[in-house]
């Protein structure tokens, strides 16, 4: 994104992640954006007046910070807006993995202090998935190792919520659903291992102190080899607990047929009602 045709004190450019709506038909911007070409720091929001103009009233360099473009956002109950930083290698930059924005675009810096310090203390970087809950609590997934990753909760304030199981899953999660009942639907989207006959569930369900649930994953592990289930290209939970999948499916072998979409119960056992048109 460019906006050409300005004074060059307000030329602005960079790459769009997301658009949020103001009310007063405004937008906010999440991204990474420079006020010039060789700028190494940049703000990762920017506001656009209804005029359609960049607002720079309160630009503020931010050094190195960026928006991960892949990674969905949430937003709370009070209007803030979580987004995922895309976080360098650099062994000597740590950068808050979740930016905290105010409804109005501003950034919480105490929020981000307290996150850092937390990242520090437990040796993590780049987070890979979050969901806000309906106390406003976040929920953070990080990738630590190859087919390895952790999901932390966050106060609203920034720090950890030591109340919530630090579980470590088999697999790199880069999805997290929160559910009406506090609990978590967690789960690794994408074409993964899908050409192996034993292919591991990517996705678990955790209560609402972060443990995971053995009977639901007993039951999913049923499910997926019951459907052959290698890969999750997408996933819905619906506002009852089920869990509609949209799956890698292989071609029909010896008369059996895969569908591309099936559903799971909230206790995780195949929805053997639902007949998919896929």
């Amino acid at each position: 994104m460019s906006i050409p045709k300005l004074p060059a004190e307000q030329y602005v450019e960079g790459l769009v992640a997301e658009i949020q709506l103001q009310p007063d038909g405004g937008l906010l911007m999440y991204g990474g954006f420079r006020r010039e070409e060789d700028s190494r720091s940049g703000r990762p929001i920017l506001r656009i007046t209804p005029e359609g103009l960049p607002d720079l009233s309160s630009w503020r360099e931010m050094a190195g910070l960026d928006v991960a473009d892949s990674i969905p956002g949430a937003s709370g109950a009070d209007g803030r807006r979580f987004i995922v930083a895309d976080n360098p290698n650099d062994a000597e930059s740590l950068l808050p993995a979740v930016y905290s924005i105010s409804a109005e675009g501003q950034p919480d810096e105490v929020f981000h202090e307290r996150l850092l310090g937390m990242q520090r203390e437990k040796g993590l970087r780049q987070a890979s998935a979050l969901a806000v809950q309906a106390d406003g609590k976040i929920v953070t997934a990080f990738v630590t190792g190859e087919a390895r990753s952790e999901v932390l909760r966050l106060n609203p304030d920034g720090t950890l919520d030591d109340t919530f199981q630090r579980e470590v899953f088999p697999f790199e999660a880069n999805h997290v659903s929160a559910l009406a009942d506090g609990g978590l639907i967690v789960a690794r989207l994408g074409l993964l291992n899908a050409f192996e006959e034993r292919a591991p569930v990517v996705l678990a369900r955790l209560d609402s102190n972060g443990r995971i649930d053995r009977a639901v994953a007993e039951r999913l592990r049923s499910a997926f080899a019951a459907q052959e289930i290698s890969s999750i290209l997408g996933l819905t939970v619906g506002p009852n607990g089920t869990v509609l999948l949209y799956r890698f499916a292989p071609h029909p072998v010896g008369g059996k047929t895969f569908h591309q979409l099936v559903q799971l119960l909230p206790d995780g056992s195949l929805d053997t009602g639902f007949h998919p048109p896929l």
